[in-house]
């Protein structure tokens, strides 16, 4: 080969491996986030519950859902989540949604997490489950991850996340309606 084979090989390696590379650039079609989404990031301080090890923390970067709609279709029509990320419900206030799974083609793990970051309730789900669920009480906030996400961290219920950058307010539901109680996957 001559040089200049060389070099355009290289280029179109330099230029695929910087596309895959990139957030989400490696993600099977349907997992990406629509252009429009913002983001938070879930941490979980000092969790100790891993025998034989220091203590850690966890991190997550959430696609915000804090509004009817982006609750509604949730992660419906995806095919899965990227390892790290995962989907925060934001109610206006304190909520008891219906959760379903029924058009989530992957397993994810659910909690339901007080105004104060408090994890209330855990709940995995199976692909496609249909089985309605709520939380054990209302709350501000329902975090969806990958399946086994929590339980592969020795996390539970009584753990606490910090939830960063979100707006001090949360988003005002329409006046006189009673909250909002849809489906969401």
């Amino acid at each position: 080969m001559n040089w200049k084979k060389h070099i355009i090989i290289f280029l179109v390696v330099f230029l695929l491996g910087g596309l895959l590379m990139r957030p989400g650039g490696c993600a099977p079609a349907g997992v990406g986030h629509p252009e429009d989404a913002v983001f938070v990031e879930l941490s979980v301080p000092e969790a100790p519950r891993v025998e034989h090890q220091a203590a850690v923390s966890y991190t997550i970067r959430a696609e915000v859902a804090d509004t009817p709609e982006k609750r509604q279709q949730g992660l419906t029509g995806r095919r899965g989540l990227e390892p790290g990320y995962g989907m925060l419900f934001v109610y206006p206030e304190p909520s008891e949604p219906r959760m379903s799974q029924a058009e989530t083609p992957f397993p994810l793990s659910v909690a339901f997490v007080t105004e104060d970051g408090e994890i209330i309730g855990i709940r995995d789900t199976e692909p496609n489950d249909s089985t309605i669920f709520t939380p054990p009480e209302p709350v501000p906030y329902v975090l969806q991850v990958r399946g086994g996400w929590f339980a592969d961290r020795g996390l539970e219920e009584g753990d606490r996340l910090e939830i960063g950058g979100l707006p001090e307010e949360r988003p005002a539901g329409p006046e006189g309606e009673a909250p909002e109680q849809p489906l969401t996957g």
